[in-house]
């Protein structure tokens, strides 16, 4: 497994929380091995291929990207999205084979490095011979947003080598667009 949760975006003509087709929204994901969410575009509805996007999604405590994607699309936006303890924070990426302009976004989000309000993975500090927190990686908020030109099928990925799936072999592509609008981060160490 890859991801905590493995499901469809919808399409960006329906209204942020307001969608006609089968919406997965309102989840949280914790305590992941790899990913919290992997959301990739629902290919019953031919307009995600254009666009795709999910929103009001938490996640916390995983130990890849709270949310991430690298799938066919020229667009995929993220709002309302909450991470906390994340290790790679958010991974949004997208795989389009020309290099027609492509859009990541994320939006209304907030994204937390370390927080006291969450409990230690180790709390009695059984996990190390210091005593320190057992699980305590470095955090980081945005893994650098990129597309390539090939990317993953959704929605399982079933070799093990195209995994994790932010890790990209293919090349990149041009006129890629990320933009962060309204996203507060907190906790990180510099």
């Amino acid at each position: 497994m890859f991801a905590g949760f493995i499901a469809p975006g919808y399409s960006c003509s329906d209204p942020v929380g307001a969608s006609t087709t089968n919406v997965f929204t309102g989840n949280i994901a914790h305590s992941s091995e790899v990913s919290g969410f992997m959301i990739f575009l629902d290919i019953s509805v031919p307009s995600s291929s254009t666009c795709y996007q999910a929103d009001n999604l938490k996640t916390y405590k995983n130990a890849g990207p709270g949310i991430g994607s690298l799938f066919k699309s020229d667009e995929f936006r993220v709002t309302n999205y909450v991470g906390i303890d994340n290790t790679l924070g958010v991974s949004l990426n997208l795989a389009l084979e020309t290099d027609t302009e492509k859009l990541l976004v994320l939006k209304d989000s907030f994204i937390y490095g370390e927080t006291s309000d969450l409990a230690k993975d180790c709390p009695d500090g059984s996990g190390s011979a210091t005593g320190a927190d057992c699980y305590c990686k470095e955090k980081m908020g945005h893994m650098s947003t990129i597309a390539t030109r090939t990317g993953k099928e959704p929605p399982h990925i079933p070799m093990a080598s195209a995994r994790p799936v932010f890790k990209a072999k293919s090349y990149s592509t041009w006129s890629t667009k990320a933009t962060l609008d309204n996203v507060h981060f907190f906790n990180f160490k510099s």
